[in-house]
């Protein structure tokens, strides 16, 4: 929308508008798929790695552990398993948020190039 909103503004050509509309077009189709497919394997696996690891974890609470440990390796296991498992879900909850970040930012220099040819008259009186 912005890139559109630019094109506008600089009274862009037909062929502008059709590169703007086969952009738009191979973005929405050709990595929204992907991306969600993605997204929703990338979580199936991590809660089913979280679930396994709990369940460990639930193991080693409920005294299924060899008799020849001690209490500071079960400790030491029982902080291993919870580290991984706060991994796995901050994974899932960051997934795809530095690349969209990094989109943002690369629309932000046509937005702030139209902002500025737009108040350019109005500040400066040019």
């Amino acid at each position: 929308m912005i890139s559109s909103g630019y094109v506008w503004y600089a009274e862009g050509e037909l062929d502008d508008y059709i590169g703007l509309g086969l952009t738009l077009a191979l973005l929405v189709f050709g990595f929204t798929p992907p991306w969600i497919l993605l997204r929703h394997n990338l979580e199936r696996q991590i809660n089913a790695r979280t679930i396994m690891l709990g369940d460990r974890l639930a193991g080693i609470d409920s005294g299924n552990v060899a008799s020849g440990q001690i209490a500071d390796s079960i400790a030491i296991r029982e902080f291993s398993l919870i580290s991984r498992i706060q991994y796995l879900d901050r994974l899932k909850a960051e997934l795809g948020q530095k690349e969209g970040r990094s989109v943002i930012l690369r629309l932000l220099i046509p937005a702030l190039t139209f902002g500025w040819e737009f108040l350019r008259p109005f500040l400066i009186g040019v």
